[in-house]
């Protein structure tokens, strides 16, 4: 909740301190904060900045935040999972390639040389 929503509150003033739930990404869970300077481009009480994407005004959005970048993160890994799988795989596939030429032109010296 910022300053501009609570223009009809009379008591609201810019810098109140406002209690918001930061999607903390250390310890995977919301963390209860006071912004003791209002909200962006201030910092929270633990001296964090606060952002749209960081500072929700209801914990079940900051899960949710959580929640979302969890996922893609591990969305991400898997894919990069995926793509290392198969650069092994073309790499095997070339090292293939590589053993049957070498001992194509090792058999073909030897014949050669006999």
């Amino acid at each position: 909740m910022n300053y501009e929503q609570n223009k009809s509150d009379t008591t609201a003033h810019p810098f109140d301190a406002v209690v918001m739930f930061r999607a903390d990404e250390d310890q995977q869970r919301p963390v209860k904060v006071s912004c003791p300077n209002g909200l962006w481009p201030a910092q929270d009480a633990d001296g964090i900045n606060i952002y749209e994407n960081t500072h929700f005004e209801l914990e079940s959005d900051a899960w949710k935040r959580i929640y979302d970048n969890a996922k893609a993160w591990v969305s991400l890994a898997g894919r990069s999972v995926t793509q290392a799988e198969n650069s092994l795989a073309e790499a095997r596939a070339d090292a293939g390639e590589a053993a049957k030429r070498f001992l194509q032109v090792t058999e073909n010296m030897r014949r050669e040389q006999t």
